[in-house]
């Protein structure tokens, strides 16, 4: 197994396709913003 690795800055470039692969609009975001975690109190 390799984990001990670099990249260089044109190896990086040649790799990044200009694609997002998360697409949030902005209701999304506004209720992710406003989410709280459902707990009980002991």
């Amino acid at each position: 197994m390799i984990l001990d690795f670099t990249l260089t800055d044109g190896e990086i470039a040649k790799l990044d396709k200009g694609v997002r692969y998360y697409h949030r609009t902005d209701a999304q975001l506004v209720q992710f913003a406003s989410w709280q975690p459902s707990y009980e109190a002991e």
